[in-house]
């Protein structure tokens, strides 16, 4: 047996019921597709949301948002200026050669 994982030599008994939680009253699809409605409203979207089937996401010009079905959350982005970085005004990136000595300093300190 491969040493990396430990199983157990029996498998255990089973251990009976177990409860489990509803969060909401409501049907999770119906609820699901009024928080969409309150949504729409909310942001004004005027995009035809995509189903992705964990997901739903409406793209607008500006931006875009993503509603999540099993956490019950959604992610909102600005698309310019969501996943690039900021770089202070006036300041220069290190040249390859003198950024890979840089992080092979931090990687020898950690």
């Amino acid at each position: 047996m491969n040493k990396l994982f430990i199983l157990p030599e029996r498998i255990p008994e089973n251990p009976g019921e177990i409860p489990m939680y509803k969060t909401s009253l409501e049907d999770p699809e119906i609820s699901f597709d009024k928080r969409l409605k309150d949504y729409i409203a909310l942001f004004k979207l005027r995009s035809q949301p995509k189903d992705y089937g964990d997901s739903v996401v409406f793209q607008e010009k500006t931006f875009e948002l993503e509603n999540f079905r099993a956490s019950d959350s959604i992610w909102w982005a600005h698309n310019k200026l969501a996943y690039r970085e900021k770089v202070p005004k006036n300041s220069k990136l290190p040249s390859e050669k003198k950024a890979t000595e840089l992080a092979a300093k931090v990687y020898r300190e950690v």
